[in-house]
Order: C-alpha cells, then sequence, then structure tokens
C-alpha cells in the first residue's frame, strides 16, 4: 500500500545508520547479546561447509581425499589415521568421503585408507550407528566396490 505521507526522519545522532541490536532473540525465545565477529564467521563458515559438504565439497575437488577428510575432522570428530595424497576418479573421492561423512554423523570416527594399487580399502571405526548405508552400498556396486558392515569397510577400484 502507497501513502503519500511523508518519511519518518532519522536522528542525525545514529548517522543515518540502522541500530545494532543490543540483544538477539533465539528460536527458543531466549534472549542473548549479539556474538562477537569473529564467532560470527566462524559460524557462518561452518554452515557454509554444513551446505556445500551436502552436495560435493570442493576442496575434495581441488586437493583431493586426504585434504578433504582433514577439513572433515574440523568440523566432526574424525580423526584420518592414514590416507594416499595421490588423486583418483571423481566417483572415488566422493564415494569414499561421503562414505566417511555419512559415517562421522553418528559420532566419533576414526578413519584409515589404504591403496594395494589395485583396491582402495576404507576401514572406517565410529562410536555410535550410522544411518542407513543402503545407497551407498548401490553407489559403490556401481563402482565395482562393496561395503562390508559390521566392519564398516569399504572396498573399491582406485582407478
Amino acid at each position: 500500500m502507497w501513502s503519500c505521507g511523508r518519511r519518518p526522519e532519522r536522528s542525525r545522532a545514529s548517522n543515518d545508520r540502522p541500530s545494532v541490536p543490543q540483544f538477539r532473540t533465539e528460536p527458543d525465545g531466549r534472549r542473548t547479546r549479539p556474538r562477537r565477529p569473529e564467532q560470527r564467521l566462524r559460524q557462518a563458515i561452518a554452515d557454509f561447509r554444513r551446505i556445500a559438504h551436502g552436495v560435493y565439497p570442493v576442496l575434495l575437488k581441488e586437493a583431493g581425499l586426504r585434504l578433504a577428510l582433514r577439513a572433515l575432522g574440523e568440523e566432526r570428530p574424525v580423526i584420518v589415521q592414514a590416507a594416499p595424497g595421490r588423486r583418483y576418479p571423481d566417483a572415488t573421492e566422493s564415494s569414499v568421503y561421503l562414505f566417511v561423512a555419512r559415517i562421522s554423523a553418528a559420532g566419533p570416527t576414526s578413519v584409515v585408507i589404504n591403496d594395494d594399487g589395485g583396491q582402495l580399502s576404507t576401514r572406517v571405526t565410529a562410536n555410535g550407528h550410522p544411518r542407513d548405508l543402503l545407497d551407498l552400498t548401490d553407489r559403490m556396486k556401481t563402482l565395482g566396490g562393496d561395503i562390508r558392515s559390521p566392519t564398516l569397510e569399504m572396498k573399491s577400484s582406485p582407478h
């Protein structure tokens, strides 16, 4: 709806900038002070990474599996004990990454990835129960590998 009246005037004391709220209301109704800029920035980066990881981590594409898994460990309790530094086909790297990410959502996780030249083996130990891995099992079969539950081991061809 349009109005022909005058616009409300701003106080010159505010330097024509909107005021910064002294408190903010949380979803549960609590009122808290705004976080410091560094904390807000870190939270924004973590939120962005969480969204991006669900799609396809850029770091995986640019730097490879080892560095992408270490970055995952910055947000979740993931310890990468061993991971080859060489690059693998996109489908293999993304499958291994998704496997580790899915399992690590269940709790603290340890990862060992070995490449014997003919097969890439990923052993994941997690405290907790991962949610359904059926889609990952199908994905691995398509790539010529498999997931063996209770050991949570994934094997695939590196090429």
